[in-house]
């Protein structure tokens, strides 16, 4: 299977301009700078251009040795990107997408991590979507050597959506309303506790 790469001019966003690293290499295509103009109306700047950024390129297959489809990334550095999805798999790559190392946690091949989470020094979060105890919230502290379960949803009707961290101790789950209300999960301690 063939992981798509993605390198950008840096500055077009704060998460593309972390995948900057290679552009302009050897095996990048270039995306024309053209730009489009409808009927009667002036040409228009492309977005690039606009910025005063170079142009951005396109996406590369990686070689990758897995079925496994993708559902949540996370970049870390330009050199440091994971990836999350089905079977309870996970990706790690620490040369900007070049060759992707895989694992599943312990008690995760039946899991759809929909979102990852990582920050430097190996630390990183995967939670995994679905009905009730299949939404769940997983840890490494060590680049994907271990994995340690954080979060088991008890909830029946619970179903977990994504996460967005402030920092590697600070962070929040959510997921579809139960009972009439959204569920949010929030984190202060590096996911030692998940509180509603």
């Amino acid at each position: 299977m063939s992981i798509p790469r993605f390198t950008a001019a840096a500055g077009v966003t704060a998460a593309l301009a972390l995948l900057a690293a290679g552009c302009g290499g050897p095996s990048t295509q270039t995306v024309s700078d053209e730009p489009t103009q409808v009927e009667g109306q002036a040409p228009a700047a492309t977005p690039a251009a606009s910025a005063g950024l170079e142009t951005c390129e396109l996406w590369l297959p990686v070689d990758a040795d897995t079925s496994a489809s993708f559902r949540g990334l996370s970049v870390v550095s330009a050199a440091e990107i994971w990836v999350s999805g089905t079977g309870g798999t996970v990706g790690r790559s620490t040369n900007g997408g070049d060759s992707f190392a895989f694992q599943v946690p312990p008690g995760a091949e039946a899991l759809d991590f929909r979102d990852i989470d990582a920050f430097a020094g190996g630390v990183a979060y995967a939670m995994s979507a679905g009905p009730g105890d299949a939404s769940q919230i997983y840890k490494t502290v060590d680049g994907g050597d271990s994995w340690a379960l954080q979060f088991k949803n008890a909830h029946p009707e619970g179903f977990l959506d994504g996460m967005a961290f402030w920092d590697a101790e600070r962070g929040l789950a959510y997921g579809d309303p139960v009972d009439g209300a959204f569920f949010i999960l929030r984190t202060e301690d590096g996911g030692d506790t998940w509180t509603r």
